[in-house]
C-alpha cells in the first residue's frame, strides 16, 4: 500500500488511484475553512479564453479593456493586474447563471463566438 507523507497543509497530496488503498499515518482535526480561488490575472483570463477558443487573438485585449469600462471588472495593478469583479459584474453574472447556468460556461461562449 502507498503512504502518502504530507508535511505541510498547503502541498499538494498527488493524484489518487481509484480503488487504490492508503495508509494514514497521522491524523489531527483543522479548525480552517476551505478557501475561495483567487482572482485572475489579465495574463490568466488571456490563457484561459485562448485555451476555450474564446475570442480571436486581436480581439482578446478588447474584450478584457470592455469589461473594464462597463465596470464589471476593475484591475488591481499593485497584484499582477489581477481583475476583481465589481458588485454589478457579479451580479450579472449571478443573475445570468441564475436564468440558466450554462449560459456563463466557456463551452457555451466558445460556440457563441464560432458562429458568429
Amino acid at each position: 500500500m502507498p503512504s502518502l507523507n504530507i508535511v505541510k497543509k498547503s502541498e499538494p497530496i498527488g493524484k489518487f488511484k481509484k480503488l487504490e488503498e492508503y495508509v494514514v499515518d497521522t491524523r489531527r482535526i483543522l479548525n480552517s475553512r476551505t478557501q475561495p480561488f483567487g482572482y485572475l490575472t489579465e495574463a490568466e483570463l488571456i490563457s484561459q479564453m485562448q485555451a476555450h477558443a474564446i475570442g480571436r487573438n486581436g480581439k482578446i485585449a478588447q474584450c478584457i479593456q470592455e469589461l473594464i469600462d462597463n465596470d464589471y471588472v476593475t484591475v488591481d495593478k499593485k497584484n499582477s493586474r489581477t481583475l476583481i469583479p465589481t458588485n454589478i459584474g457579479s451580479a450579472l453574472i449571478k443573475g445570468i447563471g441564475a436564468v440558466d447556468p450554462e449560459l456563463i460556461s466557456p463551452k457555451i461562449r466558445a460556440s457563441i463566438e464560432q458562429e458568429c
